[in-house]
């Protein structure tokens, strides 16, 4: 399975190197691979898995959810503080852009695995020739 953002994804869209500062890399990976796997279930409604190629919109909605897990998970969650109700919010709107992505209501920019002519399928003749 890809992992659809990198640590750099991550401290750039998501959440910033201070608030991950003695984290460490692996359990941050891990926030990834969990965030693109959720991803999966949602794509795989509308696209033939594994993803071949993605757009930065996946990208950063894989981080946002990576973000909320990391906080959640790692650092503790305070419901009543305003500034992490951003992070709350911003997971919703991952987790809701993905949805939209499963009911076909956004086109994301990505290739999935559907074969495709120029890929080597083969060629089927149905002409028919005399003398053959």
């Amino acid at each position: 399975m890809p992992r659809y953002a990198e640590l750099d994804d991550l401290a750039r869209l998501g959440l910033k190197r201070l608030a991950t500062a003695g984290l460490p890399d692996a359990d941050l990976l891990a926030a990834l691979d969990a965030a693109s796997e959720l991803a999966d279930g949602y794509l795989r409604s509308q696209y033939l898995l594994p993803l071949i190629s993605w757009g930065a919109d996946l990208r950063r909605h894989v981080a946002m959810i990576a973000a909320w897990d990391v906080l959640t998970a790692q650092r503790g969650f305070n419901a009543d503080a305003p500034a992490e109700q951003i992070w709350l919010t911003r997971y919703e709107q991952a987790i809701g852009w993905l949805r939209d992505v499963a009911k076909g209501l956004i086109n994301p920019s990505l290739v999935d695995s559907t074969p495709r002519f120029r890929d080597g399928a083969p060629r089927v003749h149905t002409t028919f020739r005399r003398g053959w």
